[in-house]
C-alpha cells in the first residue's frame, strides 16, 4: 500500500534480505549502455566533451572529414591539378529521460524502513527505470540506424533491401560469414562489437563450444590467431541483447535470430547536464528547491541530475502525519546518441544480419 503502510510498526516485522528481493527488482540487460558510454571518448576529446556541456543556450556541432573520391590518374603530368577534400558538420541533439518520486518526512519514524532506506529504495528504483529506458532507447537507435546501403558484389550473404539486413542461410558458419561481409565492406581494420538476439546468441555459444576435439569444429570463427596482422576483421565482443527482438521488435520473418554488428567505436552516447546541477545550487529543503548530481548505483561513470523541493502537507489520509512535509524528487539525464557519419546516403557502420534457415 502507499506510503509504505504495509511495513508500519503494528507488530513485530522483519525486513526481507535484499538478495531475496532481487526477483522483484530485476531488469532487462544489455551491454549497449556501458559500451555507448565508454565510446564517447572516441567521438571527441574529453576536454571538448566537457566544454559542450557548459551551456544550454548554444547548439552543438561536431566536425569531421568527408571521404574523397579517386581522381583516377594514369600518368604523371607537368601541370597537375586536383580536387580538394571537404569537411562535414554533424549536429548533436539531446533528449531527456526523467523519473519522479516523493518522500514524506515522517514515514520512517514508525516504520520498519527508516527514512534513509526509503529514500535509497526510491532512488534506486528510479535509476533502474532510467537504465531500462536508456537501454531500450539506445538499442532502438542502433537498430533504426542500421545501414540501408548495399555496395553490391558482396559474397556469403544476401542483401534484403526491404528489411535492410544481410541474410545468412548456413547456421554452422554464420559468424565466419558475418566477418567476411564486414571485411568486404572495408571494415577489416577493426574488431567488431555484436549485439545478438537471444536466438542468435545461443548459436554463438554452440559454435564456441565446438572446439578442435569435436567432430565439427566451429570455434575457428573466433580464433584470434587466424586473422590478418593487427587482429582486425574478427569478432571481439559478442553480447546477448535481450532487448533486441523483445522491447525493440525486429522483422517477424527473422525468427531464427538477428544480430547488429558494427566496428568498435562506431557509436556513442554523451550524457549531459546543465552546470546548475554539477554546482549543487540551492537547497532541497527549500520550497524553491535544490540541484545536485547522483551516481548510478550500477554503471560507473553514469550520473543523473537531481532536483528536489519541499512543501508542507497533511499526509494523514495517506498513512502519514497531519503536520507533515514532502519532498518531490526528479532525477534525469540528457543523452545525445551519435553514430559514425558516412557521406553515402543511407550508409552507416551498423549492419543487421539475420539467420533465415
Amino acid at each position: 500500500m502507499t506510503n509504505y503502510y504495509d511495513s508500519t510498526l503494528f507488530g513485530y516485522q522483519g525486513r526481507v534480505n535484499p538478495d531475496y528481493n532481487k526477483a522483484e527488482l530485476r531488469e532487462l540487460e544489455t551491454e549497449v549502455l556501458t559500451v555507448g558510454l565508454e565510446n564517447q571518448k572516441y567521438l571527441m576529446g574529453v576536454s571538448e566533451i566537457q566544454r559542450i556541456k557548459e551551456s544550454t543556450l548554444r547548439p552543438v556541432y561536431g566536425y569531421q572529414f568527408v571521404r574523397k573520391p579517386s581522381t583516377n590518374g594514369t600518368a604523371m603530368v607537368a601541370f597537375n591539378t586536383g580536387i580538394q577534400g571537404a569537411s562535414a558538420q554533424v549536429p548533436l541533439t539531446w533528449i531527456a529521460f526523467t523519473e519522479e518520486f516523493f518522500t514524506y518526512t515522517t514515514t520512517g519514524f514508525d516504520n520498519v524502513m527508516d527514512h534513509q532506506m526509503i529514500w535509497d529504495n526510491e532512488m534506486s528504483q528510479a535509476q533502474r527505470n532510467l537504465r531500462e529506458r536508456l537501454r531500450i532507447s539506445l538499442t532502438n537507435n542502433l537498430f533504426t540506424s542500421r545501414t540501408t546501403y548495399n555496395p553490391g558484389g558482396i559474397s556469403n550473404a544476401t542483401w534484403n533491401g526491404s528489411t535492410n539486413a544481410w541474410q545468412l542461410t548456413d547456421s554452422s558458419q554464420i559468424w565466419s560469414d558475418i566477418s567476411s561481409v564486414m571485411r568486404q565492406n572495408k571494415y577489416g581494420y577493426s574488431k567488431y562489437d555484436v549485439f545478438a538476439s537471444p536466438q542468435m546468441y545461443t548459436n554463438f555459444q554452440y559454435s564456441v563450444a565446438q572446439g578442435a576435439m569435436n567432430a565439427t569444429n566451429l570455434a575457428y570463427q573466433f580464433d584470434k590467431t587466424a586473422v590478418q596482422p593487427g587482429a582486425g576483421g574478427r569478432m571481439d565482443n559478442i553480447w546477448e541483447d535481450i532487448i533486441l527482438g523483445n522491447e525493440v521488435p525486429v522483422q517477424g520473418a527473422y525468427t531464427n535470430g538477428v544480430a547488429l554488428v558494427l566496428p568498435q567505436n562506431a557509436f556513442a552516447y554523451i550524457p549531459w547536464m546543465p552546470k546548475i546541477y554539477s554546482d549543487g545550487s540551492g537547497n532541497f529543503d527549500d520550497y524553491a528547491g535544490g540541484y545536485g548530481i547522483v551516481d548510478d548505483d550500477m554503471i560507473p561513470g553514469l550520473e543523473y541530475m537531481v532536483h528536489g523541493w519541499r512543501t508542507q502537507i497533511d499526509a494523514s489520509a495517506n498513512h502519514g502525519f497531519t503536520q507533515d512535509s514532502v519532498i518531490q524528487w526528479q532525477i534525469g539525464i540528457y543523452v545525445c546518441f551519435q553514430t559514425a557519419v558516412i557521406s553515402n546516403a543511407g550508409e552507416t557502420p551498423i549492419y543487421q544480419f539475420a539467420l533465415t534457415a
